[in-house]
């Protein structure tokens, strides 16, 4: 964990006097991975030099691994920390279009950050600063459909997934794999197993916000002995209001999630120096985020009802009643509309428009965070369902075979069939964890009350909706949404005041 405060960071100014450089003028960040049978760079990195006269940055293909920058015309910063570009001197206004869609959708669009100047790099994108200003060419990875039985789908993800892993291998020792009770990561075990890299340690998240019938830790377990894999279930973090703002620092204020997953990050920080990381294989082999109404309503522009069906943070009356008035006046619906629509677009041509979209956005800004923002320390991160060729066929499959979400379930089962009793875990409608729940609602309430009254928050609205979690067994899941929020709004009220 001690790696952390090595951030990424290189600010170029112009002076009178010259040009001042503070940072490192060339380095790499992330892991590269090159495919003989292919021109482009795999893997998910970020590279920079400074020649004297000009700054050049480049990313991975799908701008995975999280770099943020701001510019003008005498100066340049980038790094992986916002709290570093605001030090160096990045205007502290908050982006309210781009605020106005992370409250309602629970993630940021496109490149938008909580503040106006500071952006994160784009997918594959080749950034040069110099004395004639900021030039900056994207590259958005747009499938072409493809047409084939669903068999012969199955068959191809197979060969292309046991590519990746062997293009990826285990460079290093120990691995360790995160390993849930769902298939992307059993899908990286099982390959890992069969090709003679078996993990070291599989670790497991304590619990998850949320009852299940069948948990993650009882699945996983399961697997691991069948595998003869040790299996570690770290101990859940005494404060999770502690986890919550330590998280919120370490992905750069980007997302509500992942605070549940501190332990199994710690875990692997300490044990790990190679790992395996299963984003965007739901998206891409399960259709996760996909329904029939979905990809008809983006097919049909229809954006305001795609929009409100997958919105999955804040309804519009809790956004009024949680913000204070002119503050929901900023953080309007229209807004919200307007920048969702207009990263829609991009994802029209795209035979999964809906998964496109996802990746690009949820997955780009959200799920990556605990690979390449929580786990500074391990040296290399893989994400074999990102590998250049399997993202391309997946990519290519058409949102009809993927709309019944179980294709990627399918083909697990089809190529590792002595493993298919082993059951997923299946989340349940529940109140889940109610003693964890009132210990949280207990020390955000608590940080609440000795805290300024705030701007961006109404005390007078979440501290009685918090004191009903300790006393009400039914609400007391009420306290995930509203101290995760509260305790990002009201760090992101600190950042955002003038120094």
């Amino acid at each position: 964990m001690s790696e952390y405060s090595a951030h990424m960071f290189l600010h170029v100014r112009r002076t009178r006097d010259g040009v001042r450089l503070v940072g490192e003028h060339k380095g790499e960040r992330g892991h590269r991975i090159q495919n003989p049978h292919r021109p482009d760079v795999d893997g998910v990195f970020v590279e920079w030099s400074w020649d004297g006269a000009s700054l050049r940055l480049r990313n991975d293909r799908y701008g995975f691994y999280p770099i943020f920058y701001f510019a003008n015309d005498a100066e340049i910063a980038v790094s992986d920390s916002i709290d570093s570009l605001l030090a160096a001197g990045a205007l502290r206004d908050l982006d309210d279009a781009g605020l106005a869609a992370f409250l309602r959708l629970g993630h940021f669009l496109g490149d938008d950050t909580a503040f106006r100047a500071i952006r994160v790099l784009p997918p594959g994108v080749v950034l040069e600063w110099s004395i004639a200003g900021l030039k900056i060419a994207p590259s958005l990875v747009i499938a072409r459909r493809c047409e084939m039985s669903r068999r012969a789908a199955m068959d191809a993800y197979i060969d292309l997934f046991r590519a990746a892993i062997a293009r990826r291998g285990a460079p290093a020792r120990s691995l360790v794999v995160p390993l849930s009770g769902g298939r992307d990561s059993r899908h990286i075990v099982l390959e890992l197993c069969r090709q003679g890299m078996a993990p070291d340690e599989c670790v497991t998240a304590p619990y998850r916000p949320g009852a299940k019938r069948k948990t993650d830790v009882e699945v996983a377990a399961q697997l691991c002995a069948a595998l003869g894999i040790r299996h570690h279930v770290p101990p859940a973090r005494a404060s999770q209001k502690n986890a919550e703002q330590e998280k919120n620092r370490r992905t750069n204020y980007t997302t509500l999630e992942h605070g549940w997953l501190m332990p199994v990050v710690e875990r692997l920080c300490s044990k790990a120096a190679v790992s395996y990381d299963g984003m965007a294989g739901d998206v891409l082999s399960a259709g996760h985020f996909l329904t029939r109404e979905r990809h008809e309503w983006f097919e049909r522009r229809q954006f305001r009802k795609l929009f409100q069906d997958m919105r999955s943070a804040l309804a519009e009356p809790s956004i009024q009643q949680l913000l204070p008035a002119e503050t929901s006046k900023r953080f309007c619906l229209d807004l919200a509309l307007e920048r969702f629509e207009t990263e829609c677009l991009p994802h029209l041509e795209a035979p999964n428009p809906v998964g496109s979209f996802s990746i690009f956005n949820r997955t780009r800004r959200v799920a990556c965070l605990s690979a390449y923002a929580l786990q500074p320390s391990v040296r290399y991160v893989f994400s074999p369902f990102l590998d250049n060729d399997l993202f391309d066929f997946l990519s290519s499959l058409p949102a009809e075979l993927l709309v019944d979400h179980n294709f990627h379930t399918e083909t697990i089962q089809y190529a590792y069939p002595e493993y298919a009793r082993i059951p997923f875990a299946v989340t349940t409608p529940g109140t889940g964890y109610p003693a964890t729940y009132q210990q949280y609602a207990l020390e955000v309430a608590a940080e609440l009350l000795f805290t300024r009254t705030p701007g961006l928050l109404r005390k007078r609205y979440v501290l009685p909706r918090l004191a009903r979690c300790l006393i009400d067994l039914n609400y007391s899941t009420a306290a995930k949404w509203l101290g995760t929020l509260s305790i990002y709004l009201m760090q992101l009220e600190r950042l955002s005041a003038p120094d």
